[in-house]
C-alpha cells in the first residue's frame, strides 16, 4: 500500500472525525453563555399576561407525552442532548464507514485489479477495520448513560425534587442513549452506502471486469475458508484473494454485526456500572478495569485474530473482517445477551435505590 496516500487519507479522516466534536462543544458553550446572560439581563415582571396560544409543536408534544405526568415529561425533555450526541455520532460513524471510498485508499489496493473490485474491497475492509473505533464510541455512550444512574450529580438532585422511580430513570436514560447509538449506526451505514452508489455505482455487480457474479459463484466462494490476518496483510499489494473475499462478504451482515456487537458492549458496561459492589473510587476503578480488559480482548480478536476461536466468533455473530458471513440466526445471540444484561442491570439499579 502507498504509505504517502495512506497517510494523507488518515489525516483527512482524523480531521473529519475530530473537528465536528470540537465545533459542537464550542457551540454548546456559546449557547449556554448566551442563555445565562439572557437570564441575568431579564428583569422580573409581575404584570398579568395573556396565556400563550399553544403551538403545533407543543400540541404534538402533549399528544406524545400524554401518558406521562409533569415530572416525567420534564425528564424526557432533558434527553434532547442525547439526540444531539446521536447526530454527532452519526457523522463520526459515517466518516469511518465511508473512508474506504477515498481515492487514496482505492488507488492503494493492487492497481492491476479492476476499479470496481478495488472500490468494493476497500469499502468492505475499512468498515470491518473500524470495529475497534466503533467500540470506543459504544463504551463512551455507555459511560454517558451510566453517569446519571448513580446517587450523585443531576439525577440525585432530580429525584429529590420530583417523584420519579429509579426504574423510570433507568429505562428512559438507557433506552434513549442506546437508541441513539443504534440509529446513528443505521443512519451512517445507509448514508455511506448511498455515497458509494453516488460515487461509483453498484460496483458489487462488476467485480470481474464488468461481469456480474452469479449466485452459484457467490455460494462457491462462501463455502471456502475466510482469510487470516496474515493473508489480508500480504495481499495488500498483489490483490491475491480480493475477488474471493469480496464475494464471500455480506454487507448487510457486516453492518448488522457492528450494531449487535456494539449494543452488547454497551449493555455490558451498564451492567458493570450497576453491580452492587460498593461506591466511590472502588466501583469506578472496578468498572474502568473491567471495561479495559474486555476492550483489549476485543482488540486482540480483531488485530491478532486469536482472541476468540472462529467457531465462538460465528456463534456470537462477531464479523470483523472480509470473509464468509455467519448465519443470520446467530444475530439473536448478542441480541438476547444484551436483553438479559439490561434486565440484570435494571434489577441491580433498583437495589441500589436503597
Amino acid at each position: 500500500m502507498n504509505r504517502t496516500a495512506s497517510l494523507h487519507a488518515i489525516l483527512i479522516v482524523s480531521a473529519l472525525t475530530i473537528l465536528p466534536p470540537i465545533l459542537f462543544g464550542i457551540w454548546i458553550v456559546i449557547r449556554e453563555k448566551r442563555k445565562a446572560a439572557a437570564l441575568e439581563a431579564a428583569a422580573p415582571s409581575f404584570s398579568p399576561q395573556a396565556p400563550a396560544t399553544p403551538s403545533v409543536r407543543s400540541k404534538s408534544g402533549a399528544f406524545f407525552f400524554r401518558s406521562f405526568d409533569a415530572p416525567q415529561r420534564v425528564y424526557l425533555r432533558r434527553q434532547r442532548l442525547v439526540l444531539a450526541c446521536g447526530l454527532l455520532l452519526t457523522w463520526i460513524f459515517f466518516v469511518y464507514f465511508s473512508s474506504g471510498l477515498m481515492s487514496q485508499y482505492v488507488s492503494a489496493y493492487a492497481g492491476q485489479q479492476p476499479l470496481a473490485l478495488r472500490v468494493w474491497y476497500s469499502y468492505l475492509f475499512h468498515i470491518s477495520n473500524g470495529a475497534a473505533t466503533h467500540g470506543i464510541f459504544a463504551f463512551g455512550a455507555a459511560a454517558l448513560a451510566a453517569g446519571e444512574l448513580g446517587p450523585a450529580s443531576a439525577v440525585g438532585r432530580f429525584r429529590r425534587t420530583r417523584p420519579l422511580s429509579r426504574s423510570f430513570l433507568f429505562w428512559i436514560r438507557i433506552g434513549s442513549v442506546l437508541s441513539a447509538l443504534i440509529f446513528s449506526l443505521v443512519l451512517a451505514a445507509g448514508a455511506s452506502f448511498i455515497l458509494l452508489l453516488m460515487l461509483y455505482g453498484p460496483v458489487w455487480k462488476h467485480l470481474d471486469h464488468g461481469a456480474q457474479p452469479t449466485a452459484a459463484l457467490i455460494a462457491n466462494a462462501r463455502s471456502q475458508p475466510g482469510p487470516t490476518v496474515d493473508d489480508i496483510l500480504e495481499s495488500s499489494r498483489s490483490g491475491a484473494g480480493h475477488f474471493t473475499w469480496a464475494l464471500q462478504t455480506s454487507i448487510p451482515r457486516l453492518f448488522l454485526s457492528i450494531i449487535t456487537t456494539q449494543s452488547f458492549f454497551f449493555t455490558l458496561v451498564i451492567l458493570l456500572a450497576t453491580l452492587p459492589i460498593g461506591s466511590g473510587r472502588k466501583k469506578i476503578t472496578f468498572v474502568a478495569v473491567s471495561v479495559y480488559v474486555f476492550f483489549m480482548l476485543y482488540i486482540i480478536f480483531i488485530v491478532v485474530g486469536s482472541g476468540v476461536s472462529p467457531e465462538l466468533a460465528r456463534i456470537c455473530f462477531l464479523y470483523v473482517r472480509p470473509g464468509p458471513p455467519p448465519p443470520y440466526i446467530f444475530a439473536l445471540v448478542p441480541v438476547m445477551g444484551s436483553a438479559a444484561l439490561l434486565g440484570l442491570a435494571s434489577n441491580f439499579s433498583n437495589r441500589n435505590d436503597g
